[in-house]
Parts: structure tokens; C-alpha cells; sequence
């Protein structure tokens, strides 16, 4: 599967969660107060050599998801985002996706500004492998 199919099985993983109000397919630049929200984008392309000397190629895809953080609510928006980030991880997995990690540290999942709105966000990456050389 290439990386354009990966993106657009996993767009419609989350989306058949019925978890998020919107899922980009690609870079957005506004979510118009929306949340939670997805976007799905994709992120590298490795071609290594395995144990039998036989090239495997897959492609790595990154979801973001971002969760609306008011003022008082930030452990609200913690445990919903945890809610969220397993349970697409769990949806990932199912779908065969073969490695799934996430990137949740103080430095790369702050609270993000987008449109005048603070959202919380964490980073999930995911590779499948490619059925083409």
C-alpha cells in the first residue's frame, strides 16, 4: 500500500469512529472551532533490506489530533485526547497498520493556537507496508 492509500485508510478509520467532528486528508490550516479533529498527512518512505536480503518498502503516514482546551478544562481535554489517541491506535492496529507510536512529550504536544482557539494535540505515527518494490 502506498503512502496516498495509507493516508486515505486512515482517514476513514477514524472517521467510522464516529469520535471526530471533522478528518483532513492533508495539511488544514483552520478547524473553525471544531473538536475534536484529525488531520492525516503523510510522513516518510523507508525501503530497507530484511534478514533475506530482499528489499521491503513502506510508507509512514502521521495523524495529529487535536482536542478543543478552554480555560479550566486542561484535565478534561487530557483524558479526552488519551481516549482518542488509544482508541485510533487500537483502530490502526486492526487495520493491519504494522507499527503505530505516539508522541505525546511536554516539548511536541503543547497547547496549540489555531484561529484564537487553544486545542491540545498529540501525534500519532503509523507505517504500513507496501505491497510494491
Amino acid at each position: 500500500m502506498n503512502r496516498k492509500d495509507a493516508r486515505a485508510l486512515a482517514k476513514q478509520i477514524l472517521e467510522e469512529t464516529g469520535s471526530y467532528t471533522t478528518v483532513f486528508a492533508g495539511p488544514a490550516r483552520t478547524f473553525g472551532g471544531k473538536s475534536p479533529v484529525a488531520v492525516v498527512i503523510s510522513r516518510g518512505l523507508n525501503l530497507t533490506m530484511d534478514a533475506r536480503e530482499e528489499w521491503t518498502l513502506s510508507g509512514d503516514i502521521q495523524i495529529s489530533i487535536y482536542v478543543r482546551c478552554a480555560p479550566g478544562e486542561e484535565t478534561t481535554a487530557e483524558d479526552r485526547l488519551d481516549d482518542l489517541v488509544r482508541s485510533a491506535a487500537l483502530a490502526l492496529r486492526d487495520a493491519d497498520f504494522v507499527q503505530i507510536s505516539s508522541d505525546a512529550t511536554p516539548e511536541s504536544a503543547p497547547l496549540r493556537n489555531i484561529d484564537s482557539t487553544f486545542y491540545r494535540v498529540e501525534r500519532l505515527s503509523a507505517r504500513m507496508q507496501s505491497d510494491e518494490e
